[in-house]
């Protein structure tokens, strides 16, 4: 084979030896951009658009991760376990201001009905017996009134040693 090639070569004048070099220049030069540069190239620019969005990303995770550490070593607050009491005292602290009506379905469950109230007041309550009580929303259906930010509110609650 490697002698075929050689006679090959050298039955070829010098313009034909130098054309076929050049030929073959260029054909290299175009195999390995289009293999090699521009393939790397594209990879390059993905990467340039893509690597900000996943440091950040990362950052957000590291974040989160020390969070999730100094939640993990704030102690547990003692919530009270029987509903009734949790659900009158947030009403004590939050000033409630409207009646509401209860169905307990056990000590930890309990349905409430509160016929009007400002929503924003309702937020407050909310609030207090999620953080102050540890008291859980399960399901709540909030209907608007006819007066502007008067809401009528049905929901069932959950106390912390039911979950």
């Amino acid at each position: 084979m490697k002698d075929k090639i050689l006679a090959f070569w050298q039955q070829r004048n010098y313009a034909e030896r130098r054309t076929i070099m050049i030929a073959g220049t260029l054909l290299m030069t175009a195999l390995l951009y289009v293999f090699i540069w521009h393939p790397l190239t594209q990879e390059q620019q993905r990467l340039r658009t893509v690597l900000p969005q996943i440091r950040a990303t990362t950052a957000q995770m590291h974040h989160q991760a020390t969070a999730i550490n100094h939640l993990r070593n704030v102690p547990q607050k003692n919530f009270n376990a029987n509903i009734r009491e949790a659900l009158e005292k947030a009403a004590v602290i939050s000033a409630l201001g409207s009646p509401f009506q209860q169905t307990l379905l056990d000590n930890r469950h309990a349905k409430i009905t509160i016929n009007a109230i400002a929503f924003d007041r309702w937020i407050e309550w909310i609030n207090i017996l999620q953080s102050e009580q540890g008291v859980r929303i399960e399901s709540a259906e909030i209907v608007t009134l006819t007066e502007p930010g008067i809401v009528k509110i049905q929901a069932t609650l959950s106390s912390p040693a039911s979950r």
